[in-house]
């Protein structure tokens, strides 16, 4: 017995177009991106589980479902429901740097990051939202 119905299916099926329309937007193939993905967040992901999600087979737990959006550089939105909220984030990016330059206390830390190459900022975030898991 199918213990969802037929909404949920098409929802599920639609996460697993967005997880690969994104996977596919890295230019990295399942098995790449599932040992990229098991490395950032210490975990085993197989190419076969990620195959299954980007199907719609399988559902992602939402433990992974967070991952995948920090992964992706993405929202638990835009995965679930297709909603981008991307400008909104880049407002709150700006007035969170803003008032990084106006604090004495913090005013070292942004001189340090604004000068940081994108893909350093990358690296230094995915490290940043690593720790903000293991902590939530």
């Amino acid at each position: 017995m199918n213990r969802y119905t037929k909404s949920d299916n098409e929802t599920i099926n639609q996460v697993g177009i967005r997880l690969k329309l994104l996977r596919d937007h890295t230019g990295l193939n399942q098995t790449e991106t599932a040992i990229r993905i098991s490395e950032m967040f210490e975990f085993k992901l197989s190419p076969g589980t990620l195959s299954k999600w980007e199907a719609g087979k399988e559902t992602p737990s939402l433990d992974n479902v967070r991952r995948l959006a920090i992964y992706y550089d993405t929202t638990l939105d835009y995965l679930a429901n297709g909603e981008e909220i991307t400008a909104t984030i880049q407002e709150q990016a700006k007035t969170i740097v803003g008032s990084l330059a106006n604090k004495p206390s913090l005013y070292v830390i942004w001189r340090l990051l604004k000068d940081l190459r994108e893909d350093d900022l990358d690296l230094l975030f995915a490290i940043i939202k690593r720790f903000s898991i293991k902590k939530g």
